[in-house]
């Protein structure tokens, strides 16, 4: 199962991060800077339910825990949170591709 620990600095590849994170067009105020804050906490529990299904992954694996249903809907919940931010990353991506577009 791929790690999230890289998920912030896969997510600008092919945006510079200064778009993405500090928000397109700053002049513009709030619409750029909430969606800078909604992304990083999309990372953020990402993140959080991937670490959840590592230690869970590691409890029945040691033989602390013997939850295997529990542990393989914490893996798919982590996986599938991960497959929707990648989505988000690259529907923002081509979003900005296709405004870049137009002004060119």
């Amino acid at each position: 199962m791929p790690q999230v620990s890289g998920v912030k600095s896969e997510l600008a590849i092919g945006l510079p991060q200064s778009d993405l994170v500090r928000g397109i067009g700053k002049s513009e105020g709030a619409p750029s800077s909430a969606f800078a804050e909604q992304l990083e906490g999309m990372v953020s529990r990402v993140n959080d339910a991937q670490q959840a299904a590592d230690t869970k992954i590691e409890d029945v694996a040691n033989g602390e825990d013997n939850d295997l249903h529990g542990t393989m809907i914490a893996m798919e919940q982590a996986s599938v949170q991960l497959r929707l931010l990648t989505t988000v990353r690259d529907r923002a991506l081509e979003a900005y591709r296709e405004v870049m577009r137009m002004g060119a």
